[in-house]
């Protein structure tokens, strides 16, 4: 079984590219770091993005960085200060791209396992 709810993208943060995979690890990350469920999550994306980008970033940065068996060496504050340098409608259409992807992935193995 794969995950196919996933987007890797790169951030062009001041002080270097970053790469990021947001997929349902980063999203648990996220929801635990927050002390939230995943519905609630995305209802402040919706109301509050300014706030919950960063976050949700940050998530899918940390991921990829422990899926590569390495450490993070951003801090949260580090890290937001510098996001907030960035496009905050490009990123978000990185991320909406990036989980499109995903889901294009998805329809795939779906018409796949029809066959």
């Amino acid at each position: 079984m794969s995950n196919n709810l996933r987007g890797a993208f790169s951030l062009p943060l001041p002080a270097g590219e970053v790469d990021v995979l947001l997929n349902l690890n980063a999203l648990r990350l996220c929801t635990e770091a927050e002390g939230i469920e995943l519905g609630a999550l995305l209802e402040r994306m919706a109301s509050d993005s300014v706030t919950v980008l960063p976050k949700l970033l940050f998530a899918a940065y940390k991921n990829k960085v422990f899926l590569s068996g390495g450490t993070p060496v951003y801090e949260f504050e580090q890290f937001a200060a510098q996001v907030g340098t960035l496009d905050i409608e490009a990123i978000l259409e990185d991320v909406q791209a990036a989980m499109e992807a995903g889901e294009q992935g998805k329809a795939t193995a779906a018409k796949a396992a029809q066959a």
